[in-house]
């Protein structure tokens, strides 16, 4: 990846871009012309026609592609048309309860035909050649072939579903973090996207008191525990986790292995510029790393129709693989709980304050620190007039009741045993 320069600007909805061969190269006045065209397109049709009009795509060249004229026709067709005008109603709606906290295997033959892209692909390669010929199984063979990886991913989440340890009101995967990388590649090798949340004390609180947050968690593709409390807890419960993984860690991680597969990410969060230098920082280390968009969006961005239109639009024109967003739970799980239905066959992370981190604009604990279960010290003494009250009064009483129902539960079931 060419690293961009250091000119860059906020526009006036706060989105932060950075002036170079590397990023999109779109002039603003361009680009508010297609937004002008989006929303005229949008009213008294379906959003999906509006979509299509508007959506273009920045190759890591800085070429501008309309998709529906300079994609790949059969993608387009073997994509489903009904993107953008319903694509499944089940999916629309919520893409069904078992698939977000998993998927259901018996989904799987007929998604190979819907797909299109990364699902069946013997099926996809062969299906003009194979009509009115298959009549000695080839054709039934191909779409067998290519669906084989995406049943054993689907065995797999079973098996992990059935293995989640529950701390409270969340159900946390025991993986370590190089597992979630490969669960992560597995299914993009498949054409299969997800999410990953990163729950610590604080969101385990936030769980506690809404069931609706407890479903956005917990129907999640991978949930991971990021707060060394819950580690604890797990130990307590006598069904330990394996280790702590946090979206700082996995914004490093996971862009190494699309460094290494070239799947292009996507940087969200964050106050202007800080996106952009963790974009440079990460391509400093990963040298072939495409980085396919960064954006500060305003605070409130989320607050009206138009504005989060706007952001979900500039997403998913992207076509990012692995998409960053830092903007503190629920809103980052919100967002991509939206994004999911438009870009099904990305992941997602929501990482809180990682893009900071991986700035270095937020200085991150030493790992002596983090693997002791203090890096809330370290960052209650960096920030203190903004996480005093929230650790202090809030996550630490919340977290000693936690341990101790977890030290209840644990001698509990030994006593059981």
């Amino acid at each position: 990846m060419v690293e961009p320069t250091d000119r860059d600007w906020a526009d006036e909805d706060g989105r932060h871009w950075a002036e170079g061969p590397g990023w999109d190269r779109v002039e603003r006045a361009d680009r508010d012309a297609a937004d002008e065209t989006v929303q005229g397109a949008g009213e008294g049709t379906n959003q999906g026609s509006a979509e299509e009009a508007d959506r273009r795509v920045v190759e890591p060249t800085g070429r501008h592609w309309a998709e529906g004229t300079g994609w790949d026709r059969a993608e387009q067709t073997g994509r489903n048309r009904a993107q953008g005008t319903g694509r499944d109603k089940v999916e629309q709606t919520g893409r069904d309860r078992t698939e977000q906290i998993g998927w259901d295997p018996t989904e799987q033959p007929s998604r190979d035909r819907v797909e299109g892209t990364g699902w069946g692909r013997g099926e996809r390669g062969d299906r003009g050649a194979d009509v009115g010929t298959d009549r000695d199984g080839s054709r039934q063979a191909d779409r067998d072939e290519g669906a084989e990886p995406c049943l054993a991913l689907a065995a797999q989440s079973q098996e992990r579903l059935a293995a989640r340890v529950v701390i409270g009101e969340i159900s946390i995967d025991p993986l370590t973090e190089a597992q979630v990388v490969e669960h992560v590649g597995a299914a993009l090798e498949a054409g299969r996207g997800g999410r990953v949340v990163t729950p610590n004390v604080d969101i385990c609180r936030s769980v506690a008191r809404d069931p609706a947050l407890s479903e956005l968690v917990n129907t999640a593709d991978l949930v991971v525990a990021d707060g060394m409390p819950l580690v604890w807890g797990s130990r307590l419960l006598g069904t330990p986790l394996p280790e702590r993984v946090t979206g700082a860690d996995l914004i490093w991680s996971l862009s190494k292995l699309a460094d290494r597969r070239g799947w292009p990410v996507y940087l969200l969060g964050g106050p202007p510029g800080v996106a952009v230098s963790a974009a440079r920082e990460l391509a400093s280390c990963y040298s072939r790393l495409k980085v396919c968009g960064v954006e500060a969006p305003p605070p409130a961005f989320d607050r009206t129709a138009a504005g989060l239109e706007r952001v979900l639009r500039r997403v998913t024109a992207a076509r990012p693989k692995i998409v960053f967003i830092g903007l503190g739970f629920p809103r980052q799980d919100q967002l991509i709980a939206l994004l999911c239905r438009r870009l099904p066959d990305a992941w997602f992370v929501g990482c809180g304050a990682a893009i900071a981190f991986a700035s270095g604009t937020v200085p991150r604990a030493p790992a002596w620190m983090r693997e002791a279960g203090l890096e809330w010290l370290f960052r209650l003494v960096s920030e203190p007039g903004r996480l005093a009250r929230r650790y202090l009064v809030d996550d630490l009483p919340f977290a000693a009741r936690l341990l101790t129902g977890c030290l209840i539960e644990g001698r509990r079931r030994r006593r059981a045993r």
